[in-house]
């Protein structure tokens, strides 16, 4: 049975606005999005939309709400390996990533129809979607931090890729632990949750940093085909 909503713990409650800061960030700032932001807005934007009607549906009005983190990791993995394809200079890895969309996508049909129902929890397809992207994450952290004259601290790309892996690796060790937490003492189940939640708190500030430091990157594309 259904915990009424105002009844979680005060981190879970701040996670359920956490998604809102850089969307509200970028509204402020109010200016024209590169291409590569439009694609982090969009996800955000699924992301906050998501979480919000997940809590409105299944925490006040106690209705079913499985069925919204099966499509979300759809869009998840569409949005994120996109964006990650608009920074590869390499062609290979370009062709690469946004092909994956696709095999994914076929994957994803799938799972749905042999190894996880719309109306039972999302295990399988976000556990291989963030799996890749975690990998894809550390890839790029590796290329932005061997850049010569790259400032790390002043690169919205690095920042956004630290978040989507803190992210993603943080949200995949979750649901490696998703059928022994729920028998852990009570204590220990609202630890694990709380890391969880803190891990999404975290995330969605460094991506609010990425969109406040967001400007023209002209100069690293250029350090880029040079190296």
């Amino acid at each position: 049975m259904n915990q009424p909503y105002l009844a979680l713990p005060v981190l879970g409650r701040i996670v359920v606005f956490a998604n809102l800061v850089p969307l509200i960030i970028a509204l402020i700032k109010h200016r024209k999005p590169s291409a590569d932001m439009v694609m982090l807005l969009a996800y955000l934007s699924f992301s906050a939309l998501t979480t919000m009607c997940q809590y409105y549906f299944g925490e006040i009005l106690g209705l079913e709400n499985l069925w919204m983190s099966h499509f979300f990791s759809l869009l998840e993995y569409q949005l994120l390996i996109l964006l990650y394809s608009l920074w590869a200079e390499n062609q290979i890895l370009k062709s690469l990533l946004r092909l994956s969309v696709i095999f994914f996508a076929a994957f994803w049909i799938w799972a749905k129809v042999n190894l996880e129902k719309i109306v039972q929890p999302a295990v399988y397809t976000p556990s291989v979607g963030r799996l890749i992207i975690t990998c894809v994450s550390l890839y790029f952290i590796f290329y932005f931090v061997r850049q010569p004259g790259l400032a790390i601290g002043k690169s919205e790309k690095f920042w956004i890729t630290l978040a989507t892996l803190i992210l993603c690796a943080g949200s995949l060790t979750f649901f490696m632990f998703r059928n022994i937490i729920p028998w852990l003492p009570p204590h220990q189940v609202l630890i694990a949750f709380h890391i969880h939640w803190l891990n999404i708190i975290v995330a969605n500030g460094f991506y609010s940093w990425a969109i406040l430091i967001e400007h023209d990157r002209s100069d690293i594309r250029i350090v880029y085909k040079t190296v």
